[in-house]
């Protein structure tokens, strides 16, 4: 059966993706800003290796990770300006919880379809290398790459 959707529907839902894309905390998005705000520059560097490394490994299973994941490490890597008081606290908590909150939207959003997520890792779990010949052993299936 065919299921209608009105096109505010998807228009709402790609501008909720895109938001929630630039909230991730690295480079120079939106998300990294809030992270350099709310706890510093080394919390800042930490959250954004971490968030693109969680990118890279979801990039398996999604290539909406993958084009993300490249366009932080090739557009999003420029020094970051100081900050006019950056080495004291936010002096307001709504402020922080207002982060936390944005800083937690893409993993509502983006959180990939655990499905696709474990059939990914089952394939690469299931591939064996032989020694020797070069080749795959036999887990090897020309349609999973």
């Amino acid at each position: 059966p065919e299921v209608q959707i009105n096109s505010l529907l998807v228009a709402g839902w790609a501008a909720l993706v895109v938001n929630a894309l630039n909230c991730i905390p690295a480079g120079e998005l939106d998300g990294g800003r809030i992270a350099l705000a709310v706890w510093g520059r080394r919390t800042y560097n930490v959250l954004g290796i971490a968030s693109t490394a969680v990118l890279a490994v979801t990039s398996l299973a999604s290539s909406l990770s993958f084009y993300w994941v490249g366009l932080l490490l090739f557009l999003q890597r420029g020094p970051l300006l100081p900050c006019q008081e950056e080495l004291g606290e936010p002096k307001d908590d709504s402020a922080v919880t207002a982060g936390i909150a944005m800083l937690l939207l893409p993993l509502l959003v983006l959180a990939p379809f655990p499905s696709e997520l474990l059939v990914a890792l089952d394939q690469i779990g299931n591939a064996t290398f032989e020694g020797g010949s070069g080749g795959f052993g036999g887990g090897y299936d020309p349609s999973m790459f």
